[in-house]
């Protein structure tokens, strides 16, 4: 089992979306995945509106 948990990490620390979303503060999350992947939630463009909850 350590051996999947060490592999786990060195696969995601080489990863630059991953170590990119992780070194980012608190409030550089919002809507930093709607930026990295626009298409993947529907949205036209970085700054398109969002949806209502």
């Amino acid at each position: 089992m350590d051996v999947i948990i060490c592999l786990c990490a060195s696969v995601a620390s080489a990863d630059r979306t991953i170590t990119r979303f992780l070194g980012m503060r608190d409030e550089d999350l919002d809507d930093a995945y709607l930026r990295e992947f626009p298409h993947a939630f529907g949205a036209a463009a970085p700054g398109a509106q969002k949806a209502a909850l």
